[in-house]
Parts: C-alpha cells; structure tokens; sequence
C-alpha cells in the first residue's frame, strides 16, 4: 500500500502543486527540494513512493544514484517528471510523468504503482504447477534462489520459464547470460507469439551476455557490481555462475552469495544457475543456508530430453517440500530472433544496437 510520498523537486512552483494534489487525495506528502534534502528524507522517513523531478537524475552523483545504490532505498519506488518529451536513456524508473503534468495524471500513477505494490508479495511462478505446489505458490519475491543440475538438464529453460512468468505478472527484470542463452531466451519468446521487442522497449527487461571466464578471478566482483547497478529492476537472474565459480575460490562465492542475499533484503529477487560439476558438498555447505530456494535438476532418464527431474533442496516457504521431486517439462529450442539494424552496426542478443 502507497500511504506515504516524498516529493523532491527543485522546481517550486511544480513541488507545491505535486503536493497539494497528492494531499487532496489523502496521501501523507513529504517535500525536498535538492537532492541532499531529498536523501535524507528518503533514508530516515522510508516512504512508500518517490516523485523526483529529472532535473536531479543526471550526474554521478544525482540523487537518483543514491537512492538506487542505498539498500535501505533502493527498492521505493519511483516516478519521474520528465522535463521532455521523451524518456532520457538510462532512466529506468517504475514509471515516468511528462512535465507540465495535470493532477489527475499523477494520481493515475500513483493509483497503478499502488496495485502494482499490492502485488508484490505473490510468488513468480515456474511455469509447473507441481513445482510451483511444492515452494507454495512459486520463488517468493525478495528471495535468492540456485537452480543446479549437470549440462542439458534443462536449468537454462527453467530460469527462461521464470522470467516469462516474471514478466508475464509485470515485474521488471535483468538477464546476465551469455550470448546462446540470450538467443534461447528471445526464440522461447518468439514461441509464444510475444515480440520482445515489446518489453525491451519499454524497458521491463534487459539482457546482458557477458563472457565471465574471460574475467576470470574478476568475475564475481564485476557481475556483483552489474547486479547492483541494476537494483532497481525487481528481478535478476543469472544464468549461468559456472564460470565465474570455476575462477573463484570457496570463500569468494560464498561472499557473493552473501553479497545477493544482501540485494535480496533490499527487495530484489536474486535467480542463479550453477553447474553441479562446481557445487561441491564443501560450497553447497557454505551457500545453502543463504538460499531461500535450491533446486537440482537430474535428466529425466523415461522421457529423455523432452524432461527434468527437479529435486526440491531447500524451500523457505514449505520446509516440507525439501526432498521432493517433479518432473518439468523441456519445450524444444527454437530459432534465435534476429533484429534488423542500421548498416555499419551488429545486432547484440538484447536488440539493442552497437555502433561499428
């Protein structure tokens, strides 16, 4: 529920009209009127929504970054006034508001981030009702999750299966990946008739390939980094940390783990793959306790690979559950989705171009 609102505008004439609007319509206002003051209502009031002029958004050091990179803040939503007519690349907020703007526009967000907030607690489905039965109702959000299993089990298509569900109830969502499962990702959309184009533009999900054994010992610092550059997108996935593991000792994944429980405490909901092959009993030991949910997938000797076998490791909801196995079905591969671009540029699995 949406009770409490800061508005932080530089613009004073547009702060008094923003909270007289939102006061009439019963909402508890709080007003900054720099991005200083607006940090420090923002970390000690904890509101349940942010109104922030985009004047303040640019920079290094903008409030928009503070309030992004804060775990105490990092997950309050926020809308932004934009002084153009049109979105500044970049800024990811939950919602945006073109400046000038009339009462009744700004209640109207107001009004969908409230429902979108009422939401917020239902679990994001795996796409199997057996499974989703067994973590009572699916990944909790705000959870950290492992899907574990041996190459081909199928933890790349139950990660894709989760973030179609993830999407499909309007969460907005970062894929670390390397660039075959970025394509596997798009041609299991374009499956089901969803263009994805569609959420790319508008900003609900971004796909990152990223080649961590390159990276090698660097691998788990940079891909954390990634992740908390992007907090403000309610679900991130990783798939797969197989090799930024293999380059890392124990210790180091563990405090990676801890680092993604961490992000998870801040609201955000944390999915990674691993191979089975590094998820030794000693790693297991130390990273478990951290999950909320674990997953092993074993291939499904009847069924070939049409099917998985998912064995419930841990599952905070439904102690219960541990010890349970379902199978999942594999939908075959499809044929990746190329996006056309501009000649003297190539196309990037996430549609987005780079210039050559």
């Amino acid at each position: 529920m949406i009770e409490r609102i800061l508005v932080v505008d530089c613009d004073y004439h547009s702060l008094t009209f923003a909270r007289q609007a939102l006061e009439e319509a019963g909402y508890d206002v709080l007003t900054a009127g720099d991005g200083e003051g607006g940090l420090r209502a923002a970390l000690s009031e904890r509101p349940d929504l942010i109104v922030l002029n985009g004047v303040l958004v640019a920079g290094q050091d903008s409030l928009y970054r503070w309030l992004g990179e804060n775990p105490r803040t990092a997950d309050i939503p926020v809308i932004l006034l934009t002084p153009g007519s049109e979105v500044e690349e970049g800024w990811l907020a939950d919602d945006h508001l073109l400046h000038p703007f009339d009462a009744e526009q700004l209640l109207e967000k107001v009004r969908r981030l409230t429902v979108e907030a009422s939401r917020r607690g239902t679990p994001i489905s795996t796409g199997n009702s057996a499974l989703d039965e067994a973590l009572r109702g699916g990944i909790p959000v705000g959870s950290l999750t492992l899907i574990e299993g041996e190459a081909s089990s199928g933890k790349s298509a139950l990660a894709r299966q989760v973030i179609w569900e993830a999407l499909q109830s309007g969460l907005i969502l970062t894929l670390f990946t390397n660039e075959d499962s970025a394509q596997s990702l798009v041609g299991q959309m374009r499956r089901v008739g969803l263009n994805v184009l569609d959420y790319l533009l508008r900003g609900q999900i971004s796909v990152y390939p990223l080649n961590l054994g390159r990276l090698r010992a660097h691998a788990l610092q940079t891909l954390l980094h990634a992740m908390k550059w992007g907090i403000r997108r309610k679900v991130t996935v990783v798939d797969s940390l197989s090799a930024a593991v293999a380059h890392s000792s124990p210790e180091e994944t563990r405090r990676f783990f801890e680092e993604c429980k961490a992000l998870c405490q801040g609201g955000s909901t944390v999915i990674v793959t691993l191979h089975s092959y590094h998820a030794t009993p000693d790693l297991l030991d130390a990273i478990q306790p951290l999950c909320d949910v674990h997953l092993r997938l074993h291939p499904n000797d009847a069924r070939g690979a049409s099917a998985a076998a998912v064995e419930v490791c841990q599952a905070g909801r439904n102690p219960a559950a541990i010890g349970t196995t379902v199978t999942l079905d594999l939908e075959p591969e499809a044929a990746p989705l190329t996006v056309p671009v501009a000649r003297g540029s190539e196309t990037r699995p996430n549609g987005r171009r780079m210039a050559g």
